[in-house]
C-alpha cells in the first residue's frame, strides 16, 4: 500500500508513492521511503531528504519522525534516542534517550527515564516535575498524573489542582472535562 495526499475535493495533490505518511503541519509532512523518513512540502518535493530511521524494538514506539509542531519536529536516529530538527533539517536539539514529544507554545514534554520535564526550543530544561506523567501546557495548565489520578500544574510547576481525577481533559475556554468513577463533569 502506498500513501499520498488529496485536497478537500479528493483530487491528488501528491500521488501515492510513499510507504508511510503523517499529516501536514507547518507546511511539511513526514513520509517514509523504504525504511527512512523525510519531509515533503505540499507539492510532494522533499524539503528534508529521508534519513531518519524507523524505530522498532520491545518497549519502543514505532515512530521515526513526528510532524512539525511549533517549528520543530522530533526525530529518531534509529534507536531510542530522539532529537529535534528545524524546517531546514538541521538538528537543533541533540538526540537524547526517550525524548520525543511535540512542542506546544514553545515547550515540549520530555522523559529521559526519570520524571517528565519541559524543555524550551534550545533544549534547556526549564521545568522538572515530580509526577509520573505530564502532558503539554495548553491555556496555561498542564495535565499531570501520579500513575492513578490526574491533576494540573501551572507554568511555574506549582500544583494548582492535585491529582484526584480518573480522567482529565485540557482546559478550553476556562473549563476542563474530568471523570471520577463513572461520572463526568467540568472544573474551572
Amino acid at each position: 500500500q502506498k500513501y499520498g495526499f488529496v485536497d478537500t475535493s479528493g483530487k491528488y495533490l501528491v500521488s501515492p508513492k510513499f510507504d508511510g505518511a503523517g499529516g501536514f503541519a507547518d507546511g511539511l509532512a513526514a513520509v517514509e521511503d523504504g525504511t527512512k523518513w523525510g519531509f515533503i512540502d505540499t507539492k510532494g518535493k522533499y524539503v528534508i531528504e529521508p534519513r531518519f530511521m524507523h524505530v522498532t524494538g520491545v518497549g519502543l514506539c514505532c515512530e521515526f519522525a513526528r510532524g512539525f509542531a511549533d517549528g520543530l519536529a522530533a526525530v529518531s536516529n534509529g534507536g531510542p534516542n530522539w532529537g529535534y530538527i528545524d524546517k531546514t533539517g538541521k538538528m537543533v536539539i541533540k538526540p537524547q534517550p526517550r525524548f520525543g514529544d511535540d512542542f506546544v507554545n514553545g515547550l515540549a514534554v520530555v522523559n529521559n527515564g526519570k520524571n517528565p520535564a519541559f524543555i524550551n526550543k534550545k533544549g534547556l530544561y526549564i521545568l522538572r516535575t515530580h509526577y509520573k506523567y505530564a502532558m503539554p501546557f495548553l491555556n496555561g495548565f498542564a495535565r499531570v498524573g501520579n500513575g492513578t489520578k490526574w491533576g494540573y500544574i501551572d507554568r511555574s510547576g506549582k500544583t494548582v489542582i492535585k491529582p484526584q481525577f480518573d480522567t482529565a481533559g485540557d482546559f478550553v475556554e476556562g473549563l476542563a472535562a474530568v471523570e471520577i468513577g463513572t461520572k463526568w463533569g467540568y472544573i474551572s
